[in-house]
This record gives structure tokens, C-alpha cells and sequence, in this order.
């Protein structure tokens, strides 16, 4: 070997350095400053609060308004997210690289795990309660950070490694992307969110004469199979009468929360339309409007703002409902109606009729928030007997309205609730059936005082079921000859009881079920009954604590 030729060590030295892109030509960049990097780091975590509360705020349908302080609590959070995440790909880098990884690769890879971060965090958020265009937002601005995540992380890393290949390239100007970002997040929710109710004027129609007697049962926690296991071994004989009656099986939503079938089941639309997901908001920074957060912006954004007071959970009313119900639209036509503890009644609206809302039914509060006065009597005189408890002053309070109804002149529209069997079901999970049954046993008898009378007044009674722990699901209809029907969508029910009133079906609704409610004649064209009508009074902040404790006492929080 010549003095000229390099050893053949240097020169397998050199050619791995060369593979490995260290002799690609230029000087390694030198790394950003820990100042710089912390002011990029900060950026990062506010575009990233930006991105999480425009998915918070897409995702659940809210108003714009509350993007701005959704973002503000989401901060201390993202900023912390983004540090701990910088950290952990640097020690992993480094790892990898001890480990002999090559320096494009550990960059890459470092990348890889920022931008599967950001998406699979955009995925803990849940499926969007309220899918549509308000979504995208949220979902393009996670993206574009993703993207710019993953080039910021990947340069840095060279940088950090001293790697030729990052020296000599246009630095990306990594702010302004990120500013970018929070940017058309804001613009987007602005444009996209708004609340589409807001709009809504009230219509002017006319309507023809209603004629007849509907009422609409609710009963939470029975099944098909539980009613005519219950007819055969109480003997009540309303409840083998009930099991005569034409049914049909209904599919109710998983995981179980009964204030959003309901108001499926009342307003004829999906979740999507009405606006009835949860049963819980967060109040933010003392500002009016609560925001219902997914898990992700729960854990995120509670139990440090609540620490401080910023922020209050408390239960979500039903203001927020976009569409009107069955009895709304009923009343607005000229049939006289009485709602009882109906999900999503409260706070009560105004009606032709009387209201006792779920926070009446199930707490006794007589504000008028929360039940009208022509009830509030009821309501006192129920719950001022002896200290009931929820199940019981239900089934009371039931029974009551049904005498009312009873004794009211034809037309008339009832719907009540009867929650009695859930809440046992639910205060006794590791009951056995012998035990369930004894403590079921009297809301049953109730539930047949209720049908008997309803039937023995005149009335089309619609009993549905809606078993929250197992079994079919139905609706059985007094009137519809014997026999099983074809399954029945909650959205169907609104439909058909108006059908039977004689009134023409709503918009946009599906076509009323004539097999089971025995109606003919032609169906009457569809008409715009407008939106809900206004609440008789807002909810108290105090009202809203209350209703919370008691729903989480009574197993439907948890």
C-alpha cells in the first residue's frame, strides 16, 4: 500500500460516514437556542389548546362564542402535553441512535410518534356528537399541526445530532405555520359552529281540528321479555292486557343515556339534529354558556380550573334543543297537552298545557323552571308527603297527572315518565332477580294503574320501553290489533302520535306507522311547526348544581 492511499480502517470509516450522509458537503446547522426552542415549544401548545377546543366545540355543535375560553382553559394542558411530549422523543432519539439507529431514521421516527400523537388524541375526543361541516376544523387544523409537528420535530433532531443533511436547507418558518393553524381553527369554528337554532323564525300556519286522546308512556328499564315476565307472575291484569297489545321492537343507543333517546324519541330527529347529547356541561371562567367536553377535555381542563373556581360542572338543561317535541308541536296546533318528567323537559316552555319536567319529577322542585303552576300543587303535595324518595314520588306523581288526563275533555296529549324500575335497577346492581323483583314490584302496579285508567279514559296509550341493562326494546300500541310488528325507529313515534291527533306530520320526519296506530285516510302534507317554544325561565346556576348531585346519586352519572 502507497503512502497516498488511506488505511483501509479510514477509508470504511469514511464510507459509512458518507452512507450515513455526514460528508453530504456544508456544516451541521447548529441547534436552536433552549430560549428558542421553548418560545416554538409555546407556540405548539397554543396551537394545539386551539385545535383540541375547536374539536371540543365542532364535535359537540356548539356556539362560537365558546371557542375563545374552551381554548383559554385548554392551554395549561397543551403546554404541558408538548413538553413532556419534546422530551420524550429527545430521550428516545437518543436512545435509538446509542442503539446504532441512523440519524434519518431516529429523525423520522421521532416525527412519526409526534404526528400519531396529535391524531390519536383528536381520536380520545370520541365520535363527533354533531357530525357535519362544524367538524372539519377541528379535524384539518389537527392535521396541519400534525404535519408541521412532524418537519419541526425531524429538522430539530438533526440539528441536535449535528447532521450535515439539515445544514444548507430553508429553515421552515415554524411560527408563522403555527400561527397559520390556530388561525383557521378560530376562522373555521367562527364559520362553521354557529348555532342553528338561532335563525329559526317562528312560522305561522294553520292547522285543522284535532280530535282524539293519545298518551305517550315512558317507561325507563323495561324490556318486551320483563313486561311479560311480569304479567305472569304479579297476575296484575293492565299488564297482561298490555302484552295483548301490537307491538314492535324498538333499538335503543349504546352505551345507555335515556335523556338523548328521549328526546329522539320526542323531537323525530337524531342526536345530530336536536342537539341532545349529554347530560353534563362545564361552566368556564363564570360565562353563561356551558360546553359539554368529551373525556379528553374533561381530564384536560376539570380538575385544574375547578381547583382554582374557574371552572363548575353541573347538569346540562335543555335550552340547547334545536327541535321541537311531539307535545310542542301539538300544542302549537291547538291540542291541550301535560308533560310529566319527561328527559329533556327541563327548564319547562310555554305550551297549551301543563309542564312538570324531569327536575319536578325527580327532585321536587317546584321554581318555575322547572315545573308550570298548574302542576307545581301536584309536585309540592307528592313530595311534601312523607319524604318520598325519587322512584316513589315518580310513580306518584304519575299516577296523579294520569287522573288529571283522565278527567280532561277530549282532544288531549299526555306524556309521561315513569323512571321507577331504572333507578331501582340502578341503586341495586348487585340485586338478584328474586330481590330486583320485590323492589320492582310496586312501580309495576303503578305502571298498570297508569294504563288502566288511560285506557279506561278513552285514550291511544303508546307504552315504550327502553331497557337500559339488557332485553328488547318495543312500543306497544292499546289500539293496534295483537301480534308482532315490524321494528319501529324512535324518530317514527312523533310522527304517528300527531298523525292520530289528526294533524299533519312535521317536516323532514319520518312517515308516521298507521300499521300500528290504526289511522287511514290520507296523510296530511308535511308543515314547518318552527322551533321550541321559549323557556318560562332560565335555570338557576344553584338549580343546575342540584340537578347534577342528584342525577349522579341516582346512577345516571358517573
Amino acid at each position: 500500500m502507497s503512502g497516498t492511499e488511506p488505511p483501509d480502517r479510514l477509508e470504511a470509516a469514511r464510507q459509512e460516514l458518507s452512507g450515513r450522509g455526514y460528508l453530504a458537503g456544508g456544516l451541521p446547522a447548529p441547534p436552536a437556542s433552549p430560549w428558542v426552542v421553548a418560545v416554538r415549544l409555546a407556540l405548539a401548545g397554543a396551537a394545539l389548546a386551539v385545535v383540541l377546543a375547536a374539536a371540543e366545540v365542532g364535535f359537540g355543535g356548539q356556539p362560537a362564542t365558546t371557542v375563545f375560553p374552551v381554548a383559554v382553559a385548554f392551554l395549561p394542558a397543551a403546554v404541558l402535553l408538548v413538553a413532556v411530549g419534546y422530551g420524550l422523543c429527545r430521550w428516545l432519539a437518543w436512545g435509538m441512535l446509542r442503539l446504532g439507529g441512523e440519524p434519518e431514521a431516529v429523525a423520522t421516527a421521532g416525527a412519526v410518534l409526534v404526528g400519531a400523537a396529535v391524531v390519536a388524541l383528536l381520536a380520545a375526543m370520541g365520535r363527533p356528537a354533531v357530525p357535519g361541516l362544524a367538524t372539519i376544523p377541528g379535524v384539518a387544523g389537527g392535521l396541519a399541526l400534525a404535519l408541521v409537528g412532524m418537519r419541526w420535530m425531524r429538522r430539530h433532531l438533526l440539528a441536535r445530532f449535528s447532521y450535515p443533511a439539515a445544514a444548507g436547507r430553508r429553515q421552515p418558518v415554524t411560527g408563522a405555520a403555527l400561527l397559520a393553524v390556530v388561525a383557521m381553527g378560530v376562522l373555521g369554528v367562527l364559520v362553521l359552529a354557529q348555532r342553528q337554532d338561532e335563525a329559526s323564525p317562528e312560522v305561522a300556519a294553520s292547522f285543522p281540528q284535532p280530535h282524539g286522546r293519545v298518551a305517550v308512556v315512558a317507561v325507563d328499564g323495561l324490556a318486551r321479555e320483563d313486561l311479560e315476565a311480569a304479567a305472569g307472575l304479579t297476575g296484575l291484569a293492565g299488564l297482561r292486557e298490555a302484552t295483548l297489545w301490537g307491538w314492535a321492537p324498538m333499538e335503543v343507543p349504546q352505551p345507555p343515556l335515556p335523556v338523548v333517546f328521549w328526546t329522539t324519541l320526542a323531537c323525530g330527529v337524531p342526536p345530530a339534529l336536536h342537539g341532545i347529547t349529554v347530560l353534563e356541561e362545564v361552566r368556564l371562567f363564570g360565562l353563561q354558556d356551558g360546553v359539554p367536553l368529551s373525556p379528553v377535555g374533561r381530564a384536560a381542563i376539570v380538575p385544574l380550573w375547578q381547583g382554582v373556581g374557574a371552572a363548575r360542572v353541573v347538569a346540562r338543561p335543555a335550552t340547547v334543543r334545536h327541535r321541537p317535541t311531539f307535545w310542542e308541536m301539538a300544542s302549537r296546533a291547538g291540542v291541550p297537552v301535560t308533560v310529566g318528567g319527561w328527559w329533556g323537559s327541563w327548564p319547562v316552555r310555554r305550551v297549551l298545557g301543563e309542564v312538570a319536567s324531569e327536575r319536578a319529577w325527580l327532585g321536587g322542585d317546584g321554581g318555575t323552571d322547572a315545573v308550570t303552576p298548574g302542576l307545581a300543587g301536584t309536585v309540592a303535595s307528592v313530595w311534601g308527603a312523607g319524604h318520598p324518595d325519587p322512584a316513589a314520588a315518580s310513580d306518584r306523581l304519575a299516577l296523579a297527572v294520569t287522573e288529571r288526563v283522565a278527567a280532561a275533555a277530549s282532544p288531549h296529549l299526555l306524556a309521561v315518565a315513569m323512571p321507577a324500575l331504572d333507578i331501582q335497577r340502578r341503586a341495586h346492581p348487585r340485586a338478584t332477580p328474586w330481590e330486583l323483583a320485590q323492589l320492582q314490584l310496586p312501580h309495576l302496579e303503578a305502571l298498570e294503574g297508569v294504563l288502566t285508567r288511560l285506557v279506561e279514559a278513552g285514550s291511544t296509550v303508546w307504552l315504550v320501553g327502553a331497557p337500559w341493562h339488557g332485553g328488547t326494546g318495543f312500543v306497544a300500541v292499546s289500539g293496534a290489533p295483537a301480534g308482532r310488528y315490524e321494528p319501529c325507529v324512535a324518530e317514527a313515534v312523533a310522527a304517528t302520535v300527531l298523525d292520530a291527533l289528526g294533524l299533519p306530520i312535521p317536516l323532514a320526519l319520518p312517515a308516521p306507522r298507521r300499521d300500528l296506530s290504526g289511522v287511514g285516510g290520507p296523510i296530511l302534507g308535511a308543515v314547518d311547526y318552527g322551533p321550541p317554544p321559549p323557556p318560562l325561565a332560565a335555570p338557576s346556576p344553584r338549580g343546575q348544581q342540584v340537578q347534577r348531585e342528584l342525577l349522579r346519586n341516582l346512577g345516571y352519572l358517573q
